[in-house]
């Protein structure tokens, strides 16, 4: 990051005398905040920075600041917490502002009339290699999907979402295991480079956008909701994997379970064939059977040779082995899901192991 930084100072002192930046910034998460502390430690000159309202949060109801706000005030940097983008208050603060580039980061869809202000344009930072996963959740889609790799693009707004000239653009590998938080902490720190090296582009005039491929099968990555979030169990370990770790931390995936529901944050995909005989090959054999006799007598749990418990609930079978690896599964339609940590209702963040040891008492 350090280099990065250097990298981007350097080429902000070289900027030639055609265009002096004058940014509005647009933002309001983490994943916008670090990229604000970025270009002013590079240099740049930001006159304005817009952000959401604070807002009560929490059980407690606590006005919070956004990231956005608390870094900007870090900064000393003007802020602005307009309810309506469009109002003549506003417009009367851009005026004054008089930026002549506005930047955007995750941050709500802007009007014309704002985006178009500027003289240079408006840029946006977006979390994926456009024109693939345009929405509003291009993380998670990407991971929930299987994709190795990803990528962080920087385009001009336009009418149409996400569907500006693309500036620049950066390829970003995906782990077999990485969860969306741990990827969204990567891509944030390479964003905040490649704005800068999109700044420096503009400042520059050596901007060679280019149009967003049109003649290609597009992935997209709308707002993901509750429902989206729920678990099936006729998902192939893998694409069950996927969509736990896509949504993890937030909002996290869940399924209906014997202890109210669920959320998984962690785990391992386990086709049958991987799983050891005293763990699954004669469990898979005897859910049938077990399950009809639950079904029959309103038994919650089947225990099998005082080290294996077998709770079925709708679709689902949770095995959990109360030996001493402590590990609970979910039998799929081919394979099973090994839980490595999961959350219940209002509870905390758990090991697979502590809600084991907890079924035990």
């Amino acid at each position: 990051m350090a280099y990065y930084l250097y990298f981007d100072a350097y080429l902000c002192s070289k900027q030639s005398r055609m265009h002096t930046l004058r940014i509005v910034f647009f933002g309001s998460p983490t994943f916008a905040s670090t990229t604000l502390e970025h270009i002013c430690a590079a240099g740049y000159l930001v006159v304005g920075v817009v952000t959401s309202p604070d807002r009560p949060s929490g059980r407690g109801q606590k006005i919070t600041q956004s990231a956005v706000k608390l870094s900007a005030l870090k900064l000393g940097l003007p802020i602005f917490q307009p309810t309506n983008l469009q109002s003549p208050i506003f417009q009367k603060q851009l005026i004054d502002m008089n930026p002549n580039l506005g930047l955007v980061i995750a941050f709500r869809m802007l009007p014309e009339m704002v985006w178009n202000f500027p003289v240079l344009g408006t840029v946006n930072l977006h979390a994926s290699l456009l024109p693939q996963y345009r929405g509003a959740a291009p993380i998670h889609h990407a991971i929930i999907n299987g994709e190795t790799e990803t990528g962080l693009s920087t385009f001009f707004l336009q009418h149409a979402i996400d569907t500006g000239n693309i500036i620049a653009t950066c390829i970003i590998p995906i782990g077999p295991n990485e969860t969306m938080g741990e990827l969204h902490d990567r891509m944030m720190q390479q964003g905040a480079s490649l704005v800068g090296r999109t700044l420096f582009e503009i400042a520059n005039n050596t901007t060679k956008s280019v149009v967003q491929q049109s003649d290609c099968l597009l992935n997209m990555a709308p707002k993901i909701d509750r429902g989206f979030c729920e678990l099936s169990s006729g998902l192939s370990p893998n694409d069950f994997h996927n969509k736990v770790r896509g949504l993890s931390p937030n909002p996290g995936a869940w399924i209906s379970s014997p202890w109210g529901d669920m959320k998984i944050h962690r785990g391992s995909p386990v086709f049958s064939s991987e799983i050891r005989p005293e763990d699954g090959n004669k469990i898979s054999q005897a859910l049938p059977v077990i399950s009809g006799i639950m079904k029959a007598n309103g038994v919650l749990g089947y225990q099998e040779n005082n080290a294996t418990m077998v709770y079925p609930h709708g679709n689902f079978h949770f095995v959990v082995r109360t030996a001493a690896e402590k590990k609970i599964y979910i039998q799929l339609a081919v394979g099973f899901y090994e839980i490595i940590k999961l959350q219940l209702p209002n509870r905390p963040l758990m090991a697979a192991a502590d809600f084991v040891n907890g079924l035990k008492k």
